[in-house]
């Protein structure tokens, strides 16, 4: 197992190995395990978990590490206040005003800190001003992203309405009306709860939950394939419906 930043292999007994689809759930698993680390090999899907919390190093490529939960006290606010030095993975976080919350933290992308998991966007966004970031990938191996200066998203009386504002970075303006009005306003919407503004319901056509309006030019929750399709996982203006093979949305405070 390797570090793909530092090109290292990680060394040290493993407890045990598995298949799984992504980093985040390899870190998720952990997270219910006896373990306090895990290792992801991007290339075989393969997760290990290991007891030590930080293995043994030495250089090499292609994988990436996370860490289990760790316990800080008070526990930071979000993942941007964990230490320079965390690894990516697991962490409970405790938003002003909220129970603690258990969420992923990449610590790895444009300096860190970015929380990934978003449960309680509202409790998170609320505290301060957040940016957000979307990563993306194809299934031949292209990335790319889009970041957006403002993001804030309401609570459930308002049903989730999306703030948006300050568009920058190689994706295209994802989080757009087709016509290319922002959902900035919108409110979220899910098959059983149609908010947007069409005249059928976006999230049974897209087979999704979004922040649609008529529809929306991104569908980071849709059906997991690499075709063509509008129910499919994509960001329009970067491969238009072409299926995605990965997506991450994160937020951290602003700089």
């Amino acid at each position: 197992m390797f570090h793909i930043e530092t090109e290292i292999r990680l060394v040290g007994p493993s407890m045990k190995t598995i298949k799984v689809s992504s980093r985040i759930e390899c870190a998720m698993i952990c997270s219910n395990d006896n373990c306090c680390s895990s290792s992801y090999d991007t290339i075989l899907e393969h997760c290990s978990f290991f007891r030590d919390c930080c293995p043994s190093k030495e250089f090499s490529k292609e994988s990436q590490t996370l860490t289990k939960i760790s316990g800080f006290n008070p526990p930071p606010k979000d993942c941007s206040e964990l230490p320079a030095e965390s690894c990516s993975g697991v962490y409970v976080i405790q938003p002003e005003n909220r129970p603690s919350m258990t969420v992923f933290c990449e610590m790895s992308i444009d300096n860190g800190g970015w929380t990934v998991r978003n449960d309680y966007l509202h409790f998170i966004l609320r505290q301060r001003s957040y940016q957000v970031r979307f990563d993306l990938e194809d299934f031949t191996g292209n990335t790319s992203y889009a970041v957006y200066s403002t993001m804030y998203v309401g609570d459930e009386s308002d049903n989730y309405k999306l703030k948006l504002t300050g568009y920058n970075e190689t994706a295209g303006n994802g989080m757009s009306n087709f016509g290319g009005s922002s959902l900035s306003g919108m409110m979220f919407s899910t098959r059983n709860r149609d908010n947007d503004i069409d005249e059928r319901s976006c999230a049974i056509s897209r087979k999704g939950a979004w922040w649609y309006q008529s529809c929306a030019a991104a569908n980071i929750n849709g059906v997991y394939s690499q075709k063509y399709s509008n129910s499919a996982v994509y960001w329009r203006s970067w491969r238009e419906k072409n299926g995605q093979k990965k997506t991450m949305m994160m937020t951290k405070p602003k700089p």
